[in-house]
């Protein structure tokens, strides 16, 4: 896995948004830490990232515990921006992400919470329990999310296991 992470990186600027993407969350699911590659991964290639690229980027950083601020908060940046865009997964796993690093970014949160709430039929009770313990996690109190994410569980809650 060195040598393609080796191999990745020098040739990571011809890499569609997809193609890192995959292989972040491939590394991360092999359970396979290799910061330099999560590292070269430059702020400016976000713009160009779908909503799914952004929150599967997200989730590779944090299942490998990889705590880089300046990626983070460009990643969130390119997620505020996109934020309409993101379907029920992306907010839940880009909130669960987030949280899992400790990572509070207000901007961020807030625009998760509004994006969130008119879509909270969309969510199942996995996206529905990640959200809550994202937002719980990291201490950051959106009332009127909190209120609709327990309004919507109470119905889906044959649903839970």
């Amino acid at each position: 896995l060195d040598s393609l992470a080796a191999a990745a990186i020098s040739t990571i600027s011809q890499f569609k948004a997809q193609e890192f993407a995959n292989m972040a969350w491939a590394f991360a699911t092999l359970s396979y830490q290799h910061h330099p590659l999560l590292e070269s991964l430059s702020a400016s290639s976000l713009a160009r990232f779908r909503p799914q690229n952004l929150a599967n980027t997200a989730w590779s950083f944090a299942t490998c515990l990889f705590s880089h601020e300046p990626l983070l908060d460009a990643i969130a940046s390119a997620a505020v921006n996109k934020i309409g865009e993101f379907d029920s997964q992306d907010l839940a796993s880009t909130a669960w992400s987030y949280a899992t690093l400790k990572c509070v970014h207000e901007p961020l949160l807030d625009a998760i919470a509004a994006s969130a709430i008119p879509k909270l039929d969309d969510f199942n009770t996995q996206a529905l329990a990640n959200t809550a313990w994202a937002f719980a996690t990291v201490q950051f109190l959106h009332e009127t999310l909190l209120d609709a994410i327990s309004a919507r569980a109470r119905v889906a809650i044959h649903h839970f296991r």
